[in-house]
């Protein structure tokens, strides 16, 4: 199974201008990759949502919490977690726990666009940094930017329900991009859409 036969590369998803990472360098992506949520029995937990790379094969499972969903890694090692406050506000943490916050998103009310930003710290660039995350509801799709409405605007991530496949969610990722923070984003929304 190639993700070709899924769903097409995003053409607008680019290179953000600098490397982004919330969780860990090791999971900045090398190249423009599609991943895929699917409601099924983990090969390595006894968690009932699984992503998987383009190949089809299990990267990680998802095991539900109180108000959040906790990403553990094949060894069953938990690597983050989300919480949902309310409708207006959501919280990654590292690890099991709700001890150390590593990004949080807020709703902002705009006339045109349901929109949200995610302030975090860049492990990279050692500074705090915002994320800007719109929801498109005629393509039922979540996109992320980062340098949202500056010159440098970069469509770095996007994320939304699949139709008429074996999957039920995809987050398609660009280069240079912590791909398990985007996860942390597209989960927090993930029963939303």
């Amino acid at each position: 199974m190639s993700n070709n036969e899924l769903i097409e590369y995003n053409k607008e998803i680019s290179i953000p201008d600098h490397l982004i990472s919330n969780v860990d360098f090791n999971y900045i992506s090398k190249r423009h990759d599609v991943f895929y949520l699917r409601v099924s029995c983990s090969n390595y937990s006894n968690n009932s949502v699984i992503i998987l790379n383009s190949e089809g094969e299990e990267l990680y499972n998802c095991g539900f919490i109180y108000r959040g969903i906790i990403v553990y890694d094949n060894l069953n090692f938990p690597i983050i977690n989300t919480f949902i406050q309310n409708s207006m506000k959501y919280f990654i943490y590292s690890g099991e726990d709700r001890n150390e916050i590593l990004s949080f998103i807020k709703f902002f009310n705009s006339i045109e666009l349901k929109k949200y930003e995610m302030f975090f710290f860049n492990k990279i660039t050692n500074q705090h940094e915002v994320l800007t995350i719109l929801f498109n509801e005629t393509k039922t799709k979540y996109s992320v930017y980062c340098n949202r409405d500056c010159e440098n605007e970069t469509l770095i991530c996007s994320f939304g329900i699949m139709k008429d496949t074996d999957f039920d969610f995809y987050i398609e990722v660009s280069p240079w991009v912590d791909y398990v923070q985007m996860f942390g984003i597209a989960l927090c929304f993930y029963n939303l859409v």
